[in-house]
């Protein structure tokens, strides 16, 4: 009976020791387990933020070029306009000075030579005042016109970039 006693024990502390590592095997697997999903999901969550990082910085970086490129037809125009108008003046101005000529050849008198030279350099600098006030009315609005896309862009970016920080 002792011989069936000390087997019993010895089984039975064999049998606790199996389970005891059993136990101890299934907890470090479970653990493991645990600590290898938490391990992926926190990379997922920084390759998810580096990715959606890149796109915001990608999102940036097109729209300033956007800009720029907006920024930059608005100067062209700007430009055709200033060309355009001073083609318009020169010839303007042109008309005037053949008629002008036309009016100091056909003079009997030195006073009447003198009062058409006086009218005339008179209305060249009130016209040229004129056209200087309308070409710097072109050159400011296409100014503004140019600088509009890029400051729209800069506010944004710089509205991202707060909430990025703050």
């Amino acid at each position: 009976m002792a011989s069936k006693t000390t087997k019993d024990t010895v089984e039975g502390l064999f049998e606790t020791g199996k389970e005891q590592f059993e136990s101890a095997v299934k907890a470090a697997t479970q653990a493991g387990t645990r600590n290898l999903e938490q391990t992926v999901e926190t990379a997922r969550k920084q390759f998810d933020e580096a990715v959606k990082g890149y796109t915001e910085l990608a999102e940036l970086v097109r729209g300033n070029i956007d800009a720029c490129i907006e920024a930059s037809n608005a100067a062209v125009k700007g430009v055709e306009a200033v060309n355009a108008e001073i083609f318009d003046f020169s010839k303007k101005l042109f008309e005037a000075n053949l008629a002008a000529y036309k009016s100091l050849v056909a003079v009997k008198s030195p006073k009447e030579f003198l009062e058409v030279q006086n009218d005339f350099v008179k209305s060249r600098y009130e016209e040229s005042l004129a056209e200087v006030k309308k070409i710097n009315d072109i050159v400011s609005t296409a100014a503004n016109d140019a600088l509009a896309p890029l400051n729209t862009q800069a506010s944004q970016a710089a509205e991202k970039f707060s909430k990025v920080v703050g």
